[in-house]
């Protein structure tokens, strides 16, 4: 069911925190949109995703057609919609990842969140549809994530999406390289995400992040990625 202001009696929420969900009953669903007004028309993804998630003790699915106000949107669900994207990345740590691609497309957000799973979880459900992505988010470790995001032609959809995707793609793959500690990863990445947070520092493990500037300092070395403070203002759509 597409978001609908109509209906949000039905809907359970959530708060968007550290420990209110988590990977045992909850699941982020990732898939491709089949196109810009409808991301399943003929319930091809639907049925899939029902099939995945029949033997598990699932309680909560988030899935962005039906968890945020879809286009055309009034200037309060614009609002909404801003801050939602902004706890994307806390919501695929948090939950269970569920996904379904068929045939590989080049698609930046798919590979944005791959890369979330990959480098903020330590076990990992690797498939025949997930493998392609896998593959160039370790190749991002090595060679950038430009490099990669080139050599592949991944893109946004919408345009206006691409820096914020750049930006958390750079900002995974430095956390990656300099914090070998997944759950500190964690951590640090769950400070950063909110809205509200333009920089991070922790003198104990000597890392300074600055979200705006786009900066990341780290036993005197400097690591530089897309700046995402606040960058959700100038993001359209999912």
């Amino acid at each position: 069911m597409k978001w609908d202001h109509n209906h949000l009696d039905e809907y359970i929420l959530l708060p968007i925190d550290h420990g209110f969900v988590n990977n045992e009953d909850c699941y982020f669903v990732s898939h491709y949109w089949r196109s810009q007004e409808h991301p399943d028309p003929d319930g091809k993804d639907l049925c899939s995703f029902v099939e995945d998630l029949a033997e598990t003790n699932w309680l909560y699915i988030w899935v962005d057609w039906t968890c945020m106000p879809q286009a055309p949107r009034t200037e309060g669900q614009r609002r909404y919609f801003k801050m939602m994207l902004q706890c994307i990345p806390m919501l695929i740590r948090d939950c269970a990842f569920e996904w379904r691609f068929p045939k590989f497309e080049p698609r930046a957000w798919i590979l944005y969140e791959v890369a979330e799973y990959i480098l903020t979880h330590s076990h990992h459900i690797i498939t025949d549809d997930n493998r392609p992505f896998i593959h160039h988010v370790w190749e991002m470790v090595y060679d950038g994530v430009g490099p990669v995001m080139e050599r592949y032609r991944y893109r946004c959809t919408n345009e206006a999406d691409s820096l914020l995707v750049t930006g958390w793609l750079e900002m995974l793959v430095i956390l990656a390289e300099i914090v070998p500690n997944i759950g500190t990863r964690q951590e640090i990445l769950d400070s950063l995400d909110r809205s509200y947070t333009g920089s991070y520092s922790n003198p104990f493990l000597g890392i300074d992040i600055d979200k705006a500037e786009g900066v990341v300092r780290y036993n005197g070395r400097v690591y530089r990625f897309t700046p995402v403070f606040h960058l959700t203002a100038n993001v359209s759509s999912s």
